[in-house]
């Protein structure tokens, strides 16, 4: 039996809240654990029950890149090394959130369960899986040459996480959901967590049988949550720092300006009341030494006479 990844389909459905109802299932260490009703929360492509054989406790399912074509599709190119290392960091993420199944990459298809090539599709990425005894045995993943989204590291590794965990699987999610999730289709940010988010997580130790406790989650991935929490606080803090100098330098600049143009206005009337007091001087200087000329006049005799106060001379009067 092959179940194959189709095109995703429209829907308008809404989820009630009740899909996101938390069982309380307490461990030993009375943690409350979430358990989650899996298949509503998917509008393709889930199959309940169908995984891979985990039932010996450490399942580890091998994948190559080494191949030509996918299902008689031809591979685009080879991977380059830096997107080879993001394919193996979405394997890991994978591989880290789950305790009974892990990955390993390995040089031949012979050796392989997993076949992973780039292929010109138009959808991100695409899947395929074959079914042994009603349990998933082997697969493909195709990681589409195509679009932009593929060309980034986010987006890159947010596709190939997304078809894994198909292949694992987990369906496609509705994206209107309030989670984070590489499930969801079309995706949403943020694109390719690492590791991945806690409900990812808890949906696919849940689909494996595991415990959805985070108590029961293993050290590396604990010490992963631990480190990209740690990263989240620091970045946090960075950011405040950051805004804090910011809002001090601004503050800074607001008062250094008011004090420029206090200053430029005091300035303007010291300024002003200068000039005006030169102006008055002047003034009275001006009116205090200018010289007036008189008219002076005796018979028929006329004289003028300039002088700071003049007078005219003896005998004359001034002309009226």
């Amino acid at each position: 039996m092959k179940l194959r990844k189709l095109t995703a389909l429209s829907t308008s459905v809404l989820l009630a809240a009740s899909l996101f109802t938390v069982t309380q299932v307490p461990s030993a260490k009375a943690e409350v654990c979430p358990v989650k009703e899996l298949s509503p929360l998917f509008f393709e492509e889930y199959f309940p029950g169908i995984k891979w054989d985990n039932s010996s406790g450490k399942l580890i399912i091998k994948w190559t890149t080494n191949v030509t074509s996918i299902n008689s599709e031809p591979i685009t190119r080879d991977f380059t090394a830096e997107e080879s290392g993001w394919l193996e960091l979405a394997f890991n993420s994978w591989d880290i959130a789950l305790d009974t199944v892990a990955f390993q990459r390995v040089g031949t298809i012979a050796e392989a369960d997993i076949q992973v090539g780039y292929v010109a599709i138009n959808n991100n990425g695409y899947w395929t899986v074959e079914l042994d005894n009603n349990f998933r045995a082997s697969g493909t993943i195709q990681i589409s040459s195509v679009p932009e989204f593929n060309k980034d590291k986010e987006g890159f590794i947010e596709s190939a996480q997304s078809e894994i965990g198909n292949i694992l699987g987990l369906g496609d999610m509705f994206s209107a959901l309030p989670v984070d999730s590489v499930m969801k289709d079309p995706d949403v940010a943020p694109f390719g967590s690492l590791p991945l988010s806690d409900f990812d997580i808890d949906l696919m130790r849940q689909f494996y049988g595991e415990s959805t406790c985070h108590e029961a989650w293993s050290p590396a991935l604990k010490a992963a949550k631990a480190e990209i929490k740690a990263s989240q606080e620091k970045a946090a803090a960075d950011a405040k720092v950051i805004s804090d100098i910011a809002a001090a330098d601004a503050a800074a600049k607001v008062a250094a300006e008011k004090a420029i143009a206090d200053k430029a206005i005091a300035d303007t009337a010291a300024k002003a009341l200068a000039d005006k007091a030169i102006a008055d001087a002047k003034a009275a200087a001006d009116a205090k030494s200018k010289k007036k000329t008189i008219t002076c006049v005796k018979g028929k005799s006329i004289k003028k006479v300039t002088a700071l106060k003049p007078i005219c001379p003896k005998g004359y009067k001034v002309k009226k």
